[in-house]
């Protein structure tokens, strides 16, 4: 397996009108590409998992319009 350098990618997450559904795209050269459809984005607890999950990125995104691109 080759590694690739670290870059910034721009990535948009969507919420769509049925519960617990979420859709995820990035930019890549080409345009906008699907990287995620129709994933479940309900709360998994570590309970249900039955240890560790990882970490939450969603309910922390915010928009900061005051930040430049280069950020």
């Amino acid at each position: 397996m080759r590694l690739l350098p670290a870059a910034r990618v721009p990535v948009v997450i969507q919420a769509q009108d049925r519960p617990k559904r979420a859709a995820g795209d990035t930019q890549a050269r080409a345009g906008w590409q699907s990287r995620r459809r129709e994933d479940d984005a309900g709360f998994l607890s570590t309970a249900q998992a039955g240890g560790f999950v990882g970490s939450m990125i969603g309910p922390f995104a915010r928009l900061q319009p005051d930040r430049t691109k280069e950020d």
